[in-house]
């Protein structure tokens, strides 16, 4: 049991949950119409959290009149990049954790968690594209299978890590029996 808790599956496991939910969010976000109700990236009109007062949402809105400021989508648009913002965050310390345990330790994945942290640098870009390109289909996308792959990723990372996976072959027995220099049939 104390081999689960181990910080790096930990985060793991945590970075896994995180991406579906992140992956649900996404749609939803795409399905109700927000995805381009903070047209800028990574700010909503300039600003970190959504405009609310009056006066700031009249002055969004002469600023940006083919582009008015809804909240309550906007609302749904920033908690998906907050949200993406956090993972990208665990993802940063798990590839920091597995660099610095598998130089400890033969065995353990050390470029793979650098793989995936490039996949959501690369992610990071696909979003804002989505956003700036205004719902380009192939961005759209690049975006959803760039998070198929990050959460594949993480997955194959953790079953690499647990040993979930075994890579060993199946040897035939006759294999044993071989001479170096003679062939032998396995009768």
């Amino acid at each position: 049991m104390g081999r689960f808790w181990d910080p790096f599956r930990l985060l793991t496991l945590i970075a896994i949950v995180w991406t579906l939910v992140l992956i649900g969010v996404g749609a939803y976000v795409r399905l109700s119409n927000a995805g381009l109700s903070c047209p800028g990236w990574p700010a909503c009109y300039g600003h970190l959290t959504v405009p609310t007062r009056t006066g700031v949402i009249q002055r969004v809105d002469r600023l940006h009149p083919d582009h008015p400021l809804v909240p309550r989508k906007a609302m749904k648009e920033m908690f998906h990049r907050y949200l993406a913002g956090g993972l990208g965050l665990v993802i940063l310390a798990i590839a920091v954790l597995g660099w610095s345990r598998a130089r400890r330790t033969l065995g353990r994945p050390r470029y793979f968690p650098l793989l995936i942290l490039l996949l959501v640098l690369l992610q990071a870009a696909l979003g804002m594209w989505t956003v700036t390109m205004e719902l380009e289909p192939i961005i759209v996308l690049a975006h959803l299978i760039g998070a198929f792959l990050i959460f594949d990723g993480l997955l194959l990372l953790w079953a690499m890590d647990t040993h979930a996976l075994h890579w060993k072959e199946e040897v035939p027995s006759f294999v044993g029996t071989m001479d170096r220099g003679s062939r032998t049939d396995p009768a």
